[in-house]
């Protein structure tokens, strides 16, 4: 309840590309996208980026039916410490400007969080941001990798130059000393 008025908050995970998402929320995300990282749209624009579209599943969370908040989520090979791992990656979250420090962006990424690590079956999940983001990301579980994080460009690997968070298993707390996300960021 807020003010007296009844609310109700509900997150739905479905794949990607299929649908789901309709024309006025795929509206509404491509508009969160330019308001919420336009401070960091020279950062974004100096590199070749994924393309998920059609990948991995959306997490999508609802305010009284409204979409308040967005994630993406997929799986890829990547290596660490010279052995490969299958990591579930976050990207692309988002809450609507007006529902920020409500705990919605919080439950999108509790959401993505769990999906992750037990429906993804990810040895664990990495996201690439830049430093303000960092503590959000630390409540919610995530930890700031201190090696250097190597991503594909179309010119070769080079080093990410921002910041790389890892969210591990409870029954594995060890940190890479070495990691390349095996593609292009995401």
């Amino acid at each position: 309840t807020l003010g007296g008025t009844e609310m109700s908050v509900h997150v739905e995970i479905f794949a990607g590309g299929h649908g789901r998402t309709t024309e006025s929320e795929l509206s509404k995300i491509s508009s969160w996208k330019n308001e919420l990282f336009a401070k960091d749209k020279d950062i974004f624009n100096a590199f070749v980026w994924e393309n998920k579209r059609g990948m991995g599943f959306n997490i999508q969370t609802y305010l009284n039916d409204e979409l308040v908040g967005f994630a993406h989520i997929f799986v890829r090979l990547a290596w660490r410490d010279d052995s490969p791992v299958l990591v579930g990656c976050l990207g692309g979250v988002m809450t609507a400007k007006d529902h920020q420090g409500t705990g919605i962006g919080s439950t999108t990424v509790r959401t993505a969080n769990n999906a992750i690590l037990r429906n993804l079956c990810a040895d664990f999940g990495m996201l690439l941001c830049t430093a303000r983001l960092v503590p959000f990301y630390e409540t919610l579980g995530w930890r700031r990798v201190q090696c250097p994080v190597m991503i594909e460009q179309p010119a070769g690997k080079t080093r990410w130059p921002q910041e790389a968070m890892v969210l591990l298993r409870e029954t594995d707390d060890s940190m890479p000393h070495e990691m390349d996300i095996g593609g292009l960021p995401f």
